[in-house]
């Protein structure tokens, strides 16, 4: 329950994960999160392939 509450999670959660990395998100807060990083792709990108990862 401590930690159900210190991530912020509702009664609905995502879970999102890559490799080795697993992700439990807030559904509200994914969709904030997500939406953010879609209309900020060519930033990201860019900054991405300054650091030689893209």
């Amino acid at each position: 329950e401590y930690l159900k509450e210190y991530a912020g999670l509702d009664k609905n959660v995502t879970v999102a994960g890559l490799f080795n990395r697993l992700e439990i998100w807030d559904e509200k807060k994914w969709n904030i999160y997500k939406t953010k990083a879609e209309e900020n792709t060519d930033e990201i990108a860019e900054q991405l392939g300054k650091l030689g990862i893209y």
